[in-house]
Parts: structure tokens; sequence; C-alpha cells
């Protein structure tokens, strides 16, 4: 880490020394935290290599970018975000990595600073923070985007957080699907492509739409094992009855059964859940159901909450739903072949969609149907 800084942010940092030392001293008195060696050493490091980069596209707009970044800086540092990085990879430190590849937008962060900046470090935390996400991936895509579009200016600024929203969503983030595809609408196939992390000529095998589409070639979602049950629920033939339990079985009865993983445009979603005690939202293993909306929801124990599932083609989620959400039953059970799982708790299913949980483990395990009725 070099003592001194380039003459881009010591000019602005001169210029507006008074300003720049009222922020430091409000963050020490406000007690939110100021982690000075951090904070030095993400000026010195990657807030120095942004300036930098702004000069040479356009040197009126290093000032208002410094500032952006010494405030985005401030309250990274000071909440123990690390910034310029200290030699973890990708995955353990995100943010570093995507400040290590902003002088490559700087076009993009020269247009619009405040709102390019807040927009990247707000979803590099909200993927990191999302459990299965593939966040190397993540940030290679967003940082190859804005390098695309960064000749553009302001003109790049929003096809690039609309690209982003695709990244994220197939990087793993089920949740954020339904913006995704808005957001594909207003994208070349160019855009398209590169943050769904394939040639554009494979989009000709992807149907955006189906939630169990994925681009030929493109790769696989991520799953950690993480309270991993000790019977993969896809594995021989058995029919289910309507009510969700196995033909012969009352409902409250201890069921045995799952999806049968030989059928035609069946494929295995990624799991999910866990254990609270390694990071998973349930304290219980988990049961699922339809509510009146016909999305597919889950909860463990009584403190454990209610959280929808959201699943598709490149991962599975689990958001935290209102308490108030009605259970009205497993859905569509009925149009999904079965086959044996003992202690198999659960089973709700859309057109498109099913999810199994079992006694022996917090971890949902999920189904999907290429064709179905997406949603």
């Amino acid at each position: 880490m070099t003592t001194t800084v380039g003459p881009a942010l010591g000019t602005a940092l001169r210029a507006g020394r008074e300003q720049f030392n009222g922020l430091a001293v409000e963050a020490r008195l406000l007690g939110g935290g100021f982690a000075e060696e951090a904070f030095t050493d993400a000026l010195r490091g990657p807030v120095d290599a942004l300036a930098e980069a702004v000069d040479r596209v356009d040197p009126t707009a290093v000032g208002p970018v410094v500032e952006a970044a010494y405030r985005a800086v401030l309250t990274l540092t000071g909440r123990g975000v690390e910034v310029a990085g200290r030699g973890g990879g990708v995955a353990e430190e995100p943010v570093a990595a995507v400040w290590e590849r902003l002088p490559d937008m700087a076009g993009l962060v020269a247009a619009d600073p405040v709102r390019v900046l807040g927009s990247v470090i707000n979803a590099t935390l909200s993927v990191a923070a999302t459990p299965g996400v593939d966040v190397p991936a993540w940030v290679d895509r967003i940082a190859a985007l804005g390098a695309t579009l960064a000749g553009e200016r302001a003109a790049g600024v929003g096809p690039w957080l609309a690209a982003g929203r695709v990244a994220a969503w197939t990087c793993g983030m089920a949740h954020q699907r339904a913006t995704a595809l808005a957001a594909i609408e207003g994208l070349s196939p160019s855009l398209v492509a590169a943050a769904a992390g394939v040639d554009e000529p494979t989009l000709a095998s992807w149907t955006p739409t189906d939630r169990w589409s994925r681009p030929r070639g493109s790769a696989a979602p991520r799953d950690d094992g993480r309270d991993r049950g000790p019977t993969h629920p896809y594995a021989t033939q058995a029919p289910i009855a309507p009510n969700g339990t196995p033909d012969g079985q009352p409902p409250n009865g201890t069921p045995g059964g799952a999806l049968d993983g030989a059928s035609d445009g069946l494929v295995v979603g990624q799991p999910v859940g866990g254990f609270v005690g390694f990071g998973g939202p349930f304290t219980q293993p988990p049961r699922v159901w339809l509510n009146e909306d016909g999305a597919i929801h889950a909860t463990g124990g009584p403190d454990d909450g209610v959280w929808r599932l959201h699943a598709d083609a490149f991962g599975s989620t689990l958001v935290r739903a209102a308490q108030a959400t009605v259970p009205v039953g497993p859905g569509a059970v009925e149009r999904w072949p079965r086959a044996p799982i003992p202690r198999m708790t659960s089973v709700a299913a859309t057109d498109d969609t099913c999810a199994v949980t079992t006694a022996a483990s917090h971890r949902i395990s999920i189904r999907g149907r290429v064709g179905g009725a997406s949603s």
C-alpha cells in the first residue's frame, strides 16, 4: 500500500479538505464507527485508482466522484466491510473485488457517481448475503458489463443497471426473476448474453419466461451442500395422493415419497434452507405449502417466521413473507410423479415447481418442469 496518492485524488482532497474532515469527525462522533486504518488504505488504494481513471476520461468529474467515493468508503469501512482487500478471495471480499474493477467502468462512474457507486455497492452486498449465489460470477459480469458500457457515459448507466438485474438473477438470486425479465425486454441480445454469462448465439437455446429453461452450456446453480439430507429425494417411482401424502397414508401419518428423477422435462433444482446454527433460517426441519396466491411458502419452528420460496433454473432463495400468509394446501401435487423417500413431512407444488421436505433435513428439495406454466 502506497503512502501517497495520485494527483487527481490529492487535488480533490485538498479542494474539499474542510468538507472531508467534517465527514470523518462526524463519523467518529456519531458512534457509527471510524476504522481509520481500513479507511486510509481504501483511499490510498481503490479510491485513488478510481480517481486517476476518472481523470483520464473526464477531469471535471473527479471532484463529485471523490466525494461520493469518500462517503461510501467511510460508511463501508466503519461497518467492517473490506474495501481495499486483505488478500481474501472474491467470495470473502466481494466489495473489495468490485472496487478493484471500478476503474474499468470509469466512464459510468463519472457520469453519475452517486447512483453508480451506490447501486453496485448495495447490489454486491445483497448478492453476497444471499446463500447459494455465485458471487465471483456476479462480480465478473457486473464489471465486464460496466467496462463494455463505460464509453457510452450517461447513456450507458440505465442499460448497465438493467443488465445488472439479469446478472444477479442468473447468478442465483431467484427472487429477482420478475425484475430481470422486465429488464431483458429493453436490452440488446449482446448485453443479455453478457449478463447471463453466455455467448450471444447461445441465447437461442434459452426461453427466459420458462422458469426452468437455461442457456445451453451455462453453469448450473451452486450448491454448498449445507445441511444436506442423508437420502437424495429423487430415486424410485411411486404414486402420491392429491393430499400430498403417499397412497395409503393418512395426512397426519408418517409419509414417504418424493419426485421421480427419470421423467421427461423434470430437472433437479438447487436445495434451499438450512439449520440456523449453520447460517440457515430454520430451527427445525421445515414444512412447505401453497398460500392463497399460489406461491410456495415454508416455515420451521414457531420462531422461524414464514418464508416464500423462489426457485428456477438458476437457483433457489427464501424471502421472508408476511406472517398473515394463509396456507391453502399442497397444490398441484397430483401433476408430479412421485418416488418413496423415508420421513417425508410435506410437499407443495405448482405447475412448474415442486418442493419436498423431510424430517431428516433443514433443507427443502426442489424439482422443476421445463415447459411448465411459469408465472
